[in-house]
Order: structure tokens, then sequence, then C-alpha cells
């Protein structure tokens, strides 16, 4: 019983609030966390739809990156073939 005490004295020096004292759970005291509770979900089901748009954004970028990617290396070899040919042109008399 006496490290129970400790315990629950630590507690309350180590967080600054009261223990738990389940008489102390007001009607008042159970709304407001239930309305805490529900903020909370709200906030939770706001970040999934966030996250899975975040998500959808970078998948869309990563597609266009990708497409830009190829681009890019068909423009390098059309590119290098003209310098060929101009120095192949070069090269003849």
């Amino acid at each position: 019983m006496q490290r129970e005490h400790q315990r629950s004295s630590l507690y309350v020096e180590r967080s600054g609030a009261a223990p738990y004292n389940p008489r102390a759970m007001t009607p008042a005291i159970i709304e407001e966390l239930a309305q805490r509770l529900d903020r909370l979900l709200l906030r939770h089901q706001e970040l999934l739809r966030t996250q899975a748009l975040l998500q959808q954004e970078v998948q869309r970028l990563a597609q266009e990156r990708d497409r830009l990617r190829a681009q890019c290396a068909a423009a390098r070899q059309r590119l290098d073939a003209v310098i060929a040919r101009i120095a192949a042109e070069e090269d003849t008399p």
C-alpha cells in the first residue's frame, strides 16, 4: 500500500495533476471529456482525409516527374543524334 501511495504522489509531482479518483468524475467533467473526445475524433478524421489527399498529390507528382524525366531523356537522345549528324557532316569533305 505504501508503494502505491508513493507512485501516486510521484504522479502528482511530475504531471501536476491529481491522481485518478473515480468519485471525482462529475457529470460536468464527463461531458467535457466527451466533448474533447468528439473534437479529437473529428480532428483525426480530418487528418486522415488530409493524408489521403496528400498521398494522391504525391502520386500525381511522381507520375509527372517520371513523365518529365522521360521527355528529358527523349530530348537528350534527339540532341545527341543532331550533334552526331553535325559531327559527321563536318568530317565529310
